[in-house]
């Protein structure tokens, strides 16, 4: 897993649970330098670094994943605005997510973003989700932070998971 989203969670942690200390959070998992971007880590860091922040909100590592994936959205939104830019709404942001992975990957060497999926009914947007990291809480945070961006409301609702992949979907109200 590359670094970004290891930043990601810190900026997280340090905007939205300023009580604790991301020093304090690193040094329980045995991780004692700084997490670069580019950098490729092993998953069992990041679940390592969920759990921990989970365990001092005495909260569940899904809500970890929840908050940061909202959080990313914004994140990426300044970082990578172009991706954005090229859409006029949720909706069309979310057809083209699969692509947008594709490009993203090809700037980052290296980069195993998950595969997505999406079909779009003119009502709802159906998104399979296939990845070995299952970051379900993340993913649906991400579209709860899309939605966001675009100043739209919707319910994202997960409706099938099996052990190769799970399937969202987005009505928008």
């Amino acid at each position: 897993m590359k670094g970004v989203l290891f930043n990601h969670l810190r900026r997280y942690v340090e905007r939205e649970h300023a009580e604790l200390k991301w020093e304090d959070i690193l040094s329980e998992c045995g991780i004692a330098q700084l997490l670069s971007d580019t950098w490729d880590y092993d998953d069992r860091t990041m679940e390592c670094l969920i759990k921990s922040v989970a365990r001092s909100l005495e909260c569940s590592p899904g809500a970890v994943y929840y908050g940061m994936g909202k959080s990313s959205m914004a994140e990426f939104l300044k970082d990578q605005h172009w991706y954005f830019d090229e859409h006029t709404d949720a909706r069309s942001f979310l057809c083209a997510l699969g692509d947008i992975h594709a490009s993203a990957a090809t700037e980052m060497p290296g980069a195993k973003p998950p595969h997505i999926e999406t079909a779009d009914d003119g009502e709802t947007v159906t998104m399979r989700y296939e990845s070995p990291r299952r970051m379900l809480g993340y993913l649906r945070g991400a579209l709860d932070g899309i939605l966001e961006i675009y100043g739209e409301s919707g319910r994202v609702e997960l409706v099938e998971e099996s052990e190769d992949h799970a399937v969202f979907t987005v009505s928008f109200a």
